[in-house]
């Protein structure tokens, strides 16, 4: 269970928000009770939120107008890993292959999501991702985002990741989609505040049409 105090969690994923280039510098946010439906919060645990950025010295408070994006985390803190297309980018899609309750030797107990993915209308991989939760997820939950679905749905935070890239054997659910002489292995593990795994995954991708790319901003 992860203790941290859940204005604590909101503000550590605006902070990777920022990061990740959603808001630009200058940029006006949505009214605070817009911001809390769209993170399923109430407006007081947001405020908090907000305050201690503003404390930061990330956003600021315009009295009347609302509240601004003043200034972005340093360089180097927080890492985007994600597949991109061999030519740059890729808007990213997918079709869900499978969807149960089956635990994992990482995960117990777990929600298993099979998926395939496409970067614009390019095929490029096959993931297998389980998340940690006793609960049946719903097919029409599931979208490219799927770290905004665990936290507006199962109320999990994941907090950092670790990509481990390679090879390994192809299984054969993998091989009706990918030539196996051409996929390439990204095993992940999402984990929260306090360090506990709450989603591990296995992607295959083809190394033809896509590449991983990690990029510090």
């Amino acid at each position: 269970m992860n203790e941290l105090p859940l204005y604590l969690q909101i503000a550590d994923y605006l902070r990777r928000e920022l990061a990740g280039g959603r808001y630009r510098v200058g940029q006006k946010l949505p009214t605070e009770a817009a911001f809390g439906r769209e993170l399923c919060v109430a407006v007081g645990t947001l405020r908090k939120s907000l305050l201690a950025l503003e404390t930061e010295g990330l956003l600021e408070r315009r009295q009347g107008s609302g509240t601004y994006v003043k200034a972005l985390p340093e360089a180097g803190k927080y890492p985007l890993f994600h597949l991109e297309l061999n030519g740059g980018g890729g808007e990213p899609s997918g079709e869900i292959l499978g969807l149960n309750l089956a635990p994992t030797t990482q995960l117990s107990p777990a929600q298993h999501i099979r998926r395939r993915r496409r970067l614009d209308d390019t095929w490029v991989a096959v993931e297998d991702i389980w998340v940690r939760t006793p609960d049946t997820l719903q097919l029409d939950w599931i979208t490219p985002a799927l770290y905004q679905m665990y936290r507006e749905r199962l109320q999990l935070w994941v907090a950092r990741v670790e990509d481990k890239v390679g090879l390994a054997p192809v299984p054969a659910h993998v091989g009706e989609y990918i030539e196996p002489a051409h996929a390439a292995y990204v095993e992940r593990f999402g984990l929260d505040h306090e360090g506990q795994l709450i989603e591990y995954s296995q992607t295959w991708f083809d190394s033809q049409v896509c590449h991983y790319n990690a990029r510090w901003s």
